[in-house]
């Protein structure tokens, strides 16, 4: 793969190959065997891969979970390795993390927390203000009460998929989700837009972008970025051509704005196996990839998956 570089006084691209990110990781030794964390870098936004080797007379009976505020979230075991996913809220301030960890031995149940340290992380602000058309006229949807409900129902089916909590899916690796590197528009990104009301501009309005934008002209090829099952592949008004796929766990990746879909609801897809053609449908200024990734209700850095020894 290969990361597009646009010289925007000769109009000309350039390529140069994109490099995987180096992949940290923190180490912390337990009675009952290892604890091995690893990301791209330890920050606020950022995907945490965790994993727990045990010590042998402690494998069979075994089992560990991540204490959460609303559910403990099983730890996945493959090749005698516990692992999980999990994501630093971006709004999270401060330069250390605590991660509960519970450990069920038979009918013996005992906690640990370790402590990470992180590394800061500031969250660009875009100072062009965006100009989304009818998307941005407050009055456009007024008398199309249709389409609202439309856009309502989209939302509820959205929203049911966000809900789950379903089994782990054994993962094989991760892939980019594009064959040509650009970002255009970053993670957590402060961005502004033009608000018009009947064609009249009436002030402008900021929000967190909550994904990952990604070069593309219309029709050039998407991957999805981790194993799992579809959850949604369908035309939104806002999101596009769209699709979700459900990587257990309550982590999901979606991908927006695309020019085909080539897949369909309950397939069961690999990393970097195309799902669709980047395209400029919904809401959009034009042709991109948006990339988004959403672990348990939060969302995080999708780009911060890459070259996580996810297995």
């Amino acid at each position: 793969m290969c990361k597009r570089l646009y010289n925007y006084k000769t109009g000309k691209a350039s390529y140069k190959p994109y490099q995987i990110p180096i992949v940290h990781s923190q180490n912390f030794q337990i009675p009952q065997g290892k604890i091995v964390f690893y990301a791209n870098q330890f920050s606020r936004g950022n995907v945490i891969l965790g994993e727990v080797e045990l010590a042998s007379n402690h494998d069979q009976e075994c089992s560990v979970s991540l204490i959460s505020p609303n559910k403990d979230i099983d730890f996945h075991k493959q090749n005698k390795v516990h692992s999980v996913l999990f994501a630093i809220d971006p709004d999270f301030n401060g330069h250390t993390y605590s991660v509960s960890l519970r450990f069920r031995c038979g009918k013996n149940v005992r906690s640990k927390t370790v402590v990470l340290s992180l590394r800061d992380r500031a969250f660009p602000v875009l100072k062009v203000k965006l100009q989304l058309g009818k998307y941005a006229d407050r009055s456009y949807l007024a008398d199309k009460p249709e389409l609202l409900q439309k856009i309502a129902e989209q939302n509820i089916r959205i929203n049911s998929v966000w809900s789950r909590l379903s089994d782990p899916v054994r993962q094989f690796g991760v892939s980019h989700p594009r064959s040509v590197h650009r970002v255009t528009s970053s993670f957590y990104m402060q961005r502004s837009r033009l608000v018009y009301n009947q064609g009249k501009l009436v002030g402008s309005a900021s929000s967190r972008h909550y994904g990952v934008d990604l070069w593309g002209d219309v029709g050039e090829p998407v991957f999805a970025m981790l194993r799992g099952r579809v959850a949604l592949a369908e035309e939104m008004y806002y999101q596009g051509k769209y699709i979700i796929i459900d990587h257990g766990q309550g982590v999901f990746s979606e991908y927006m704005h695309l020019d085909a879909i080539h897949v369909k609801k309950d397939d069961i897809v690999e990393p970097g196996q195309r799902i669709g053609a980047t395209g400029k449908t919904g809401m959009v200024m034009g042709a991109h990839l948006h990339i988004g990734l959403r672990i348990r209700g939060m969302f995080a850095d999708p780009l911060s998956l890459v070259g996580l020894p996810i297995r």
